[in-house]
């Protein structure tokens, strides 16, 4: 019949439009510095770009050195 509509509600299946999941990610006490898992460079851990960071792919550093060791360069503010 024509004049029938359905109607389901799928919010269940998962988020819908802009909106994304929330990540929760526990900085560690020793971090100081952090990088992206797919990026070259390193931020401090209080720096506006290091919050632009996706948290699924963060990687903690403790100093300067460590991070270059592990092949990041340091951006500057």
């Amino acid at each position: 019949d024509e004049g029938l509509q359905l109607s389901l509600n799928i919010e269940h299946l998962g988020y819908i439009g802009p909106k994304r999941p929330v990540v929760k990610i526990v900085i560690p006490e020793w971090a100081e510095f952090v990088a992206s898992k797919s990026g070259k460079y390193f931020y401090e851990i209080d720096e506006q770009a290091a919050k632009q960071l996706s948290p699924e792919n963060y990687v903690f550093f403790r100093s300067e050195e460590e991070a270059m060791k592990a092949g990041y360069q340091r951006r500057t503010k």
